[in-house]
């Protein structure tokens, strides 16, 4: 289930999900498939932060940018090329914010809530 969170599955994992929300049927699934839900159950669980409310949300981006910039200012010291995301003088938080949330869990939420429509 943990591997389920890797971000670099995200994409593939969003578009199974989204083809599984148009052709599921409820009364016949294998235990793969049952398998990938509870993956994306906790991978959904894990990028949830944009769900809460906004002093949570708020407070936990702060955080975890920071930790972003930490890791870049390391990167720097030690003369490695710093990631995506971790240049503090460069990074927009807010627009980075909003990036994410249109283009990383509105659609992940969106096929979910289509597959499960009381979540």
């Amino acid at each position: 289930m943990v591997l389920g969170t890797d971000m670099a599955k995200h994409m593939e994992h969003t578009n199974k999900l989204d083809k599984m929300a148009e052709t599921f049927d409820k009364s016949d699934h294998s235990e793969d498939d049952q398998i990938f839900l509870l993956s994306m159950a906790v991978h959904l669980s894990d990028l949830s932060n944009p769900t809460k409310d906004w002093y949570v949300s708020k407070r936990w981006s702060i955080l975890l940018y920071e930790e972003f910039f930490n890791q870049g200012d390391r990167e720097m010291e030690v003369g490695l090329p710093r990631g995506n995301l971790t240049d503090r003088s460069t990074v927009n938080i807010a627009k980075g914010q909003v990036g994410f949330i249109n283009f990383v869990i509105l659609p992940v939420y969106e096929s979910w809530v289509k597959l499960l429509p009381k979540a």
